[in-house]
């Protein structure tokens, strides 16, 4: 589709969901609301609409707009005040959504100041954090913000409070305060109990830390662990933290190869993009992939040697190594190491030979995946 007929069905979908900002039907208005938010700047046109949105009776749908104009930057003199009022809702959730999109709007205004600054006394711990957070954003580090977000390192929830999330709560006050320069031993010690923890909080743990220059061995450890996990987002997030951390030890890099095996294609591409960087940059890590060509797993073998050669390296060692584990018995070991020759202009008899010979085996998938690599070496020679 052209883009100027995507642009227009946008503005189309747009004014639709305005329109049904002000239907009876309430499960329609807070739909339209979620949207919109989602949308995000293309809405420009409809803050009027969102303004008047914001006074709906049901607390989801003032919660939605809210968010929706805190995607817009429009600090326009109406906006803000919609949103002031709302500082005061009964809805918890309409508040904190409320000092969270004035935060984001970043417009310091007298009247901002004065009225985010009485949330951090808020009944709700969510209330006071999101109003911590969003005056830290508009540059008001006072200390009552810092103490508010200290407090809620140690917050261990309330009985009070449906759905209380403690964990949540303690990690989010320990990054915010990391962002405001605080990295006070409370702080430090918060994101390190958090490694032990469940990685939608010991990934972000280890993030911040990582981001501090703290590569000990409980954050390389529990990062080497997330590699594991089930979610393949997860394991891309936690391969970027550890590249990030700067360390190329054996078994960082051992590790990371393991993924080049990853049934996730996003991962096994950021990677071998990222490993062959590291190795035409870094003698140790060119050094390291070399011993382990000499590794006592041969997948290791053969994803050293495959990133080596992407990175320009087909040294004899290399091809030596191709060679060897053309010999496995192992079919889809013969395979891919035929492919990373191939890949490295080696059309030499024996790869041709491997290449035929799998187009005789027994799984089909082996079959096709020899004839589509037969047809890259035709491609590279014309002798075949």
């Amino acid at each position: 589709m052209p883009i100027s007929l995507k642009q227009e069905h946008l503005k189309r979908r747009i004014r639709r969901l305005i329109n049904d900002l002000f239907v009876p039907e309430v499960e329609d208005r807070r739909r339209a609301a979620k949207e919109l938010a989602k949308i995000g700047a293309p809405v420009k046109s409809g803050v009027p609409a969102l303004v008047q949105a914001l006074k709906d009776n049901d607390s989801e749908v003032r919660c939605s707009t809210t968010k929706a104009l805190g995607n817009l930057r429009n600090t326009s003199e109406p906006v803000l005040q919609g949103l002031l009022i709302l500082l005061k809702d009964k809805n918890y959730r309409v508040r904190l959504c409320a000092a969270e999109a004035l935060g984001n709007l970043g417009n310091p205004s007298e009247d901002v100041l004065k009225e985010l600054p009485i949330l951090l006394e808020d009944e709700d711990f969510r209330v006071r954090l999101y109003a911590a957070e969003a005056l830290s954003k508009l540059g008001h580090i006072s200390q009552p913000v810092v103490e508010t977000l200290l407090t809620l390192l140690e917050y261990e929830g309330s009985i009070d409070v449906e759905y209380s999330d403690s964990e949540s709560t303690c990690l989010h006050a320990a990054e915010a305060l990391v962002n405001l320069g605080n990295t006070s031993p409370p702080v430090l010690q918060t994101l390190l109990r958090f490694l032990n923890s469940y990685y939608i909080y010991s990934l972000p743990a280890a993030k911040v830390l990582v981001n501090l220059g703290n590569t000990s061995k409980p954050v390389l450890q529990r990062l080497l662990a997330l590699l594991k996990e089930e979610d393949s987002s997860v394991r891309l997030d936690a391969a970027k933290v550890l590249i990030n951390s700067g360390n190329t030890s054996k078994a960082v890099l051992q590790a990371l190869l393991a993924l080049l095996d990853d049934e996730d294609s996003e991962i096994y591409c950021y990677v071998m993009d990222a490993l062959g960087e590291l190795c035409n940059t870094s003698d140790s890590v060119l050094q390291t992939l070399l011993t382990l060509l000499d590794d006592e797993d041969l997948g290791v073998r053969l994803n050293a040697a495959e990133v080596l050669v992407n990175s320009g390296n087909s040294s004899e060692s290399v091809l030596q190594t191709l060679l060897e584990l053309m010999e496995d018995e192992e079919a889809w070991l013969r395979l891919n190491a035929a492919e990373v020759l191939v890949s490295s202009g080696n059309s030499s008899e024996s790869v041709l030979q491997t290449l035929l010979a799998l187009l005789e085996y027994g799984d089909s998938e082996v079959c096709d995946e020899a004839a589509r690599v037969l047809e890259k070496l035709r491609n590279f020679s014309k002798n075949i």
